[in-house]
């Protein structure tokens, strides 16, 4: 329900507290905030106890978005965790820099860990403990380095990442907050315990986190704090594992964008090694490693008709995250790269392009945008590829295409 002229609308037009009047929020012009949304902002102003800052910040936040793409579920996340919003509007990098302070001032500066593009990372306990989901190698690590119960700490921190669901509202990877163990585990089937069982609910987990403690514990004398430890594997097919489990919002992204299934497949595998809370230090996130500012903006506005970009908590989203991947990977090959005559050399400038952007494929095969198109269109598909895959400005791209055209004979 939205709030008309007829109703209360929201106006932050004041930093000491939130203030009720029948205007629209500052800047917005004609949109309305939804209903519920409204409480949103009282949460906040409750949990930051209305600081100039932090009500300038959600006044931003507000101000820099397009109120009418909040849908009832996002307000229902910002609702249950107000501090959703304002780490909605945050970079990774600061979101990182935020952590990695936290973080050091417990595990020192060799001890901590932080989370990539293939490697899960969750602290939990004041920062005292920490889980590691290496997806490339197929390896967990929860450790604690409490002084105080520490084995108690260790099975909590163990139950936590066994049972972690991928609803980025209710596991944050950028602080110490406890998962909410409320839905499906986002390891189910990767990780099965002592009798070959997988693991979905409480009391089975907390009886292979005993089992660990017991048979797998290690004390690690570090330079940094001394902690307890616990590695254990992934089952073997666990890359399969995550394939099957994000199949179905593949192909339906894939049906709705025209774009191969196999295609979407093999550059989730090279970004992200189906990691569903994958991150970089580009400002990228999620499965398909999506920019918010770049590919996410165009999405929104060629593709989706919306203003602004995705937030971080949809880029965390697996099927919105694929959906905005597969929708740019549409765009680069249907508008950007349209041009390029050949299907299969299109395909080639558009792994490319996914990785380095067009303008470093055309800056492969000439001086400008029309010169470039000429070359591509003049050149077989195998000759267009090997200069992509040597030539391209980028080493990182060069590796790239070969990477994903491998992942892809997978599929």
């Amino acid at each position: 329900m939205w709030v008309t002229r007829s109703f209360m609308a929201l106006s932050l037009d004041c930093c000491w507290g939130i203030v009720w009047s029948g205007h629209c929020v500052p800047g917005c012009g004609e949109r309305r905030v939804p209903l519920r949304l409204l409480w949103v902002f009282v949460a906040i102003s409750l949990l930051t106890a209305c600081t100039v800052t932090d009500a300038r910040l959600v006044a931003r936040a507000i101000d820099s978005r397009d109120i009418s793409t909040l849908t009832d579920v996002k307000a229902d996340q910002y609702i249950r965790n107000p501090r959703v919003l304002v780490r909605d509007i945050k970079t990774i990098t600061e979101l990182l820099d935020q952590l990695k302070s936290q973080a050091q001032n417990t595990w020192g500066r060799e001890g901590t860990d932080l989370p990539t593009s293939t490697t899960y990372v969750k602290y939990t306990g004041g920062y005292n403990s920490k889980a590691t989901i290496d997806f490339l190698n197929g390896r967990i690590t929860v450790e604690t380095i409490a002084k105080e119960h520490s084995l108690g700490e260790l099975k909590h921190a163990l139950v936590a990442t066994l049972l972690a669901t991928d609803d980025p509202s209710s596991t944050d990877i950028f602080s110490d907050r406890d998962p909410e163990l409320t839905g499906k585990p986002f390891l189910l089937g990767q990780v099965v315990d002592q009798d070959g069982k997988a693991i979905q609910f409480e009391w089975r987990a907390k009886r292979f986190a005993d089992y660990l403690i017991e048979n797998h514990r290690t004390y690690v004398k570090a330079s940094g704090p001394n902690r307890h430890s616990v590695t254990f594997p992934l089952v073997t097919n666990h890359n399969e594992l995550r394939k099957i489990k994000y199949s179905s919002p593949v192909l339906a992204a894939a049906a709705r964008y025209q774009v191969a299934p196999s295609l979407i497949f093999a550059i989730i595998e090279t970004e992200s090694s189906f990691n569903p809370f994958a991150i970089s230090a580009a400002n990228a996130y999620g499965l398909m490693q999506i920019i918010p500012s770049t590919a996410g903006k165009d999405v929104y506005s060629r593709v989706k008709g919306l203003k602004g970009q995705p937030a971080a908590d949809v880029l965390f989203d697996v099927e919105a995250n694929i959906d905005i991947g597969a929708a740019y990977l549409h765009l680069l090959d249907d508008v950007y790269l349209k041009s390029v005559a050949d299907p299969q050399g299109r395909e080639y400038a558009t792994i490319s392009a996914y990785n380095g952007g067009a303008g470093n494929v055309f800056r492969t095969f000439g001086s400008n945008r029309e010169k470039a198109i000429a070359s591509m269109n003049a050149q077989s598909p195998s000759v267009v590829y090997e200069r992509l895959a040597n030539e391209h400005p980028r080493e990182e791209t060069q590796r790239y295409l070969r990477k994903v055209l491998a992942y892809r004979k997978n599929y």
